[in-house]
């Protein structure tokens, strides 16, 4: 509830009369989006109906999240509990301890129907939000018909749906990492300033979001993120007890240093260079190596004429959302994770749909059915799971992204073509 308060008060109800017109208005005068918003909200409501109703509306995520909070109150112990799946420790901040606390004011299956609910909302504000900052900054068609809103639906369905299924997170930090970056663009510093805090706290590679704001010189922005930081922390200890809070704290630390030791993936540029050359790297090496990219890709962006096409605002989106697409190729996480993928992998598709060409869209839905891990729907189940343990799906985000680089890049030098 307080997850919600927070999304709906400090968000929602911090957009401008205007803008909130804007959202009635775009849907007015674009009938086809609010057809798409209405049928991807029913089908999704009715994969919870379904569950419900046979026993698998599970959650094993937002268990973990739920379960951590209750224990809190119970004064029972919060991290190195296994709530759920044998992944499902709480690795949170405290300060997202607090966040959750208020569903277990609710049985699970309530809460963990209300935030299901949630996310259905964020999901329809996630497109909204994300065609206008593309439409305010890129030369896109405003108008788009059902048949392409669909096509864009599927690229990303199967990760929406076990998103949904997990009651994970991911859905919620890329909402708002996507406010954050209109919000930056229409000079709202202080909601951006929070919603970065909070972004960091929930998971603090995200970081690495700093440096594209550092990039486009959104002092501002950053100046109000440490405040807020620094704010919701001492909130946290003041909460808590000092002794209490310091030591959620030190096992918050720890927490996400054991994170990656039972964690496997097969999506990492270093699983995939291992099954080529036989080679063994440690989960560990893939945070310092994402560290050491983005900086690289920041020295790229300040330092070299490439991108200088591209105004600040253009640099920012593009920044961000290329650090933020690459980031499980990097990490050992969990699949639903390459949704970060979502600003490119989407931009290639309006590119695709304004090209007005055939055969693009024949390669485009090869690498999305790879890109969703499904692969056996065209090849035999034995064949499929062998290159789906070669790293497939990394392999097809890591293509999508390079291709909706070309397709940015394609945008803003007309000499340039990519057909």
């Amino acid at each position: 509830m307080l997850l919600g308060f927070f999304m709906k008060k400090s968000i929602i109800k911090t957009m401008e009369g205007k803008e909130k017109q804007n959202f009635l208005g775009y849907l007015k005068s674009n009938p086809p989006f609010g057809y798409f918003l209405l049928l991807v909200l029913l089908f999704f409501a009715a994969q919870m109906i379904t569950e419900l109703s046979i026993g698998k509306f599970e959650l094993n995520d937002f268990r973990v999240y739920y379960s951590a909070a209750d224990n809190f109150w119970k004064s029972e112990p919060v991290y190195g509990v296994p709530f759920g799946l044998e992944t499902g420790y709480f690795k949170y901040s405290p300060v997202v301890l607090l966040l959750f606390s208020p569903f277990t004011l609710f049985p699970f299956e309530l809460a963990g129907a209300i935030y299901y609910s949630l996310n259905l909302v964020l999901i329809a504000f996630l497109f909204y939000h994300y065609f206008k900052l593309i439409q305010e900054n890129f030369s896109l068609a405003r108008k788009h018909n059902l048949v392409f809103l669909l096509l864009l639906q599927y690229s990303f369905v199967g990760h929406f749906l076990r998103e949904l299924h997990l009651g994970n997170t991911n859905l919620l930090l890329l909402f708002f990492v996507v406010i954050l970056l209109r919000f930056t663009l229409k000079n709202k510093f202080v909601i951006s300033g929070l919603l970065l805090a909070i972004l960091m706290l929930f998971k603090p590679y995200l970081a690495v979001l700093i440096l594209p704001l550092f990039l486009a010189k959104q002092f501002k922005v950053l100046r109000y993120g440490f405040i807020f930081t620094v704010g919701l922390v001492l909130f946290s200890l003041v909460f808590f007890g000092f002794s209490t809070g310091f030591y959620l704290h030190v096992d918050w630390v720890k927490s996400m240093k054991d994170h990656s030791d039972f964690l496997s993936s097969n999506n990492t540029i270093f699983h995939i260079f291992d099954r080529i050359f036989h080679t063994d790297s440690p989960n560990q090496i893939g945070l310092p190596m994402y560290a050491v990219f983005s900086v690289i890709l920041f020295s790229v962006f300040r330092f070299t004429h490439f991108f200088k096409k591209f105004n600040l605002n253009q640099q920012l989106l593009l920044f961000s959302f290329l650090l933020l697409a690459l980031l499980p190729n990097f990490l050992v996480t969990d699949t639903e994770h390459f949704l970060f993928s979502f600003g490119l992998i989407s931009y290639l598709c309006l590119y695709l749909f304004e090209k007005r060409k055939i055969w693009p869209w024949f390669i485009y839905i090869l690498l999305i059915i790879f890109y969703l891990g499904e692969a056996n729907l065209f090849l035999p189940k034995n064949i499929a799971v062998e290159i789906k343990l070669f790293g497939t799906l990394g392999i097809a985000n890591l293509l999508l992204v390079g291709w909706a680089v070309w397709a940015i890049l394609s945008t803003q030098d007309k000499k340039s073509k990519l057909f």
